[in-house]
This record gives structure tokens, C-alpha cells and sequence, in this order.
């Protein structure tokens, strides 16, 4: 520490919180500053303000980037966050276009999102990504239907064009559970959905930075969920994906390392900010028991 910045921190006491609590009740003509906290949708209060006695029991604060729980992301110099195109695939040489002009606009990340994948072949797949090197960008698939027949070509043309499955980076998006999220019922059956999650999991072995399922939490907040009640059901989602397919004998890193969260972000920005550390701190303690 330097001299100058050593001197900043002599030359004002220290205020403690009692201290603040007095300013703030003179400010309000000696009214309770409780009145100034306040509830937020999910039930919890909220102070006017915080001070660092206020959370100096929590047991990861000093964690770095990289580092369990992660809560600062996974990488060790910080979470990237990548520019998100999404492209629905009508006609791939459209879907084509459209995703070289974003990606020569500066994004980083395509979403292709098919309503049937199960009629698009190894002829379609090189059409859609004529021009575009996959293996430097992150690409992401959705589809309603066909994500077994998605990923089989997916898988050959990578491995005629890049022969590196490991660089390419993104996810399938495969979600077998967002319709008994929303509909109250499975598409076909439970067994089915997790027979076919344990398949497309075991057919991107060699795809080692790319995820297969998607648990999409989006669908909870755009449900009207609270981001308590989002963070709650997503995890739940999650275990269940954990629990029916380690007693397929997939092991629970296997299973983990294909699981990918997305979340929708509120307004409100602090809070949101408070959930995505909540939902990597609750992950990774829960993968820890």
C-alpha cells in the first residue's frame, strides 16, 4: 500500500453502524429507520443500506474467480460474457446468412433454433455453417424435436471438418422436462425422457465443452415465479436430472458437466446480480454433498 493511500485510511475514523442508524433517524426527523426497509416479491426484507459486519460470517467472500463455490464464474480470470445471437433455422441457407452477418457484427455465440430437427441431414448441416469457423465461436442448438438426429450430424461433420471435438463449445439445449413444467405432463414418459437424456449424454462423450441438457429457469420467471421460488425450482430440476441418471450409471460429474442453467434477468439489478451468485453457490455446495 502506498503512502498517500495509507494516510486516506488514517485520516477518517471509522463509522460504525449504530453511527449510520443516528444519521439516518435525524434525516427522518427522528422516524424508526425500519420504515425504510422494505419487502421484496419473495418475501425478504431489505435494508436501507449494509455495512461489512453485516456479512462478515458468509464463508466465501474472499473466493476468487475460478475457484469453489465459484461464484465469481468458473474461469480463473473472471466470467466472459459472450454476445448471444439467436436464429430460428426455417431455411438454412437463410439461418447461414444470418449467422455470418452476426458474427461479422461482433457477436459470439449463435443459437440455431430448429421447430423439427429430425429432417435436417449431413447435406443441411454443412450448408448451415458454410463460412463459419464453429470451432471459434461458441453455437448453441434448440430444438422441439429431432436432438438425437441434431447431434449425430452435428458430431460428423466436426469430426470431418475440425477433427477436435474439444473445441467446439456450446450446447444442444435438449430440455425433456419443459413440457411437464408448463403442460403438467411428460411428451411421451418418464422413462423415455431419461433414456434419451442417459443416450444424448453418452453420444457427446468426446464433446467435453459441450452441454446437452438445458434446465431453462427463464421459464419460471416468465411463469411469474419469484427469483427465490426460480432459484428453488431450477434446482429441483436439476437434482432430478442428477438422481435418474446416476441410477442409469452415469456418474454425477458426468451428468453435471452436461447440465447447463439458463436464466432470465428481471429489472431489477441488484437483485438479479444476488441471484446468479445464489444459483452458482447452491450448484456447487449442492454437488459437493
Amino acid at each position: 500500500m502506498t503512502e498517500s493511500k495509507a494516510k486516506l485510511f488514517t485520516d477518517f475514523s471509522p463509522t460504525t453502524k449504530e453511527k449510520w442508524i443516528e444519521k439516518i433517524r435525524e434525516e427522518l426527523k427522528g422516524k424508526d429507520p425500519k420504515k425504510l426497509v422494505w419487502k421484496t416479491k419473495g418475501g425478504v426484507s431489505v435494508d436501507p443500506f449494509y455495512v461489512k459486519e453485516d456479512i462478515k460470517n458468509l464463508d466465501y467472500l474472499d473466493s476468487y474467480p475460478g475457484n469453489f463455490p465459484f461464484i465469481r464464474g468458473i474461469d480463473s480470470e473472471g466470467y466472459i460474457w459472450n454476445i448471444r445471437q439467436d436464429i430460428f433455422v426455417d431455411n438454412v441457407k437463410a439461418a447461414n446468412k444470418l449467422s455470418v452477418s452476426a458474427i461479422n457484427n461482433g457477436v459470439e455465440s449463435i443459437g440455431l433454433l430448429f421447430k423439427n430437427a429430425r429432417d435436417y441431414g449431413q447435406e443441411e448441416m454443412v450448408e448451415l455453417f458454410k463460412n463459419l469457423a464453429i470451432d471459434k465461436y461458441e453455437i448453441n442448438f434448440e430444438a422441439n424435436k429431432g436432438s438425437t438426429n441434431l447431434l449425430k450430424n452435428l458430431k460428423d461433420y466436426v469430426r470431418k471438418t475440425y477433427k477436435k471435438p474439444d473445441n467446439i463449445n456450446g450446447s444442444l439445449g435438449f430440455d425433456p422436462l419443459k413440457n411437464l413444467n408448463l403442460n403438467g405432463k411428460f411428451c411421451k414418459s418418464k422413462k423415455y425422457t431419461f433414456d434419451k437424456s442417459d443416450e444424448l449424454i453418452r453420444m457427446s462423450e468426446d464433446f467435453k465443452n459441450f452441454r446437452i441438457i438445458s434446465i431453462n429457469a427463464r421459464d419460471f420467471h416468465n411463469s411469474g415465479s419469484t427469483i427465490s421460488q426460480v432459484l428453488g425450482f431450477a434446482l429441483a430440476q436439476a437434482n432430478e436430472y442428477l438422481s435418474e441418471l446416476t441410477n442409469r450409471n452415469l456418474s454425477i460429474d458426468r451428468v453435471s458437466n452436461k447440465i447447463k442453467f439458463n436464466f432470465a434477468v428481471g429489472s431489477n439489478y441488484f437483485m438479479e446480480i444476488a441471484k446468479f451468485r445464489a444459483a452458482r453457490y447452491l450448484w456447487a455446495t449442492h454437488l459437493m454433498k
